[in-house]
């Protein structure tokens, strides 16, 4: 991934009122946060479609089916829609998963989507890959729901 200080510095900055503004455990995850698929997510795709953060939330808070909480690796939240964005890489993620964990994590985005979300899935291979692809479904999305980014 190619070092633009704009986005390192814009990016150092949004990462610092997200943690500021946060508290119990999504402010853990934000100060733990090692997430290289995010940070190439908004490298690769999102600071070059935008050039801003505005509206992006990290590990955004939903309240679950079960009154728990989920975390979503990123949000963008405007008037009218709520998009989720989810960056997976195949080995480490889906190896590890047992028959219950995969379940769940497919009635989770049932109930995102049911609750009005829109799921924006991306592998890690794409974001490394195919960035310029993965930033025209990004486009393109926020193109047809009339939306500025």
């Amino acid at each position: 991934m190619q070092s633009d200080e704009s986005f390192e510095s814009a990016y150092a900055m949004w990462m610092e009122t997200q943690r500021k503004s946060s508290r119990g455990e999504r402010k853990r995850r934000l100060t733990e946060m090692s997430d290289p698929a995010g940070k190439l997510f908004l490298a690769q795709v999102w600071w070059p479609s935008f050039g801003h953060f505005s509206g992006l939330v990290a590990e955004c808070e939903v309240k679950d089916f079960k009154d728990g909480s989920r975390y979503l690796p990123y949000a963008y939240l405007t008037e009218g829609y709520k998009i989720c964005f989810e960056l997976e890489d195949y080995g480490n993620h889906w190896r590890d998963f047992n028959r219950y964990q995969f379940a769940d994590h497919l009635m989770r985005q049932n109930h995102l989507v049911k609750d009005g979300w829109i799921v924006m899935r991306f592998s890690y291979d794409d974001l490394q890959e195919s960035s310029r692809r993965c930033q025209q479904v990004l486009n393109q999305l926020f193109g047809r729901l009339r939306l500025l980014g």
